[in-house]
């Protein structure tokens, strides 16, 4: 098995370690996982949840000058809210899923 050298002190270290016995540091030879692609997803939601709630904020306030109807506009800024929290939620998800202990 072939020894890595320790991120932090930069001395050689076994991949299965759980420790460096040199500096203490935790699992030295395991690398942070990407948040890629999953990061920009929640991202995504979340503006398109912004956009959804200004469209319906518009469409209300338009509806309400002319007299119609406002329940689109309503129902539009509640998807929208729904599109945040859903959003919020998965990079939540994301960031306690991975091990940023190390």
């Amino acid at each position: 098995m072939d020894l890595q050298p320790c991120p932090e002190c930069g001395k050689q270290v076994s991949p299965v370690a759980n420790a460096c016995p040199h500096c203490g540091r935790p699992h030295p030879c395991r690398k942070r996982k990407s948040l890629g692609g999953q990061f920009s997803t929640g991202f995504n939601a979340i503006v398109v949840g912004v956009c959804c709630i200004g469209l319906g904020n518009a469409l209300g306030t338009s509806a309400e000058k002319i007299g119609g109807d406002t329940t689109p506009a309503r129902n539009l800024m509640i998807a929208g809210c729904v599109l945040i929290t859903i959003g919020i939620g998965f990079l939540f998800y994301i960031f306690w899923r991975n091990d940023w202990s190390d």
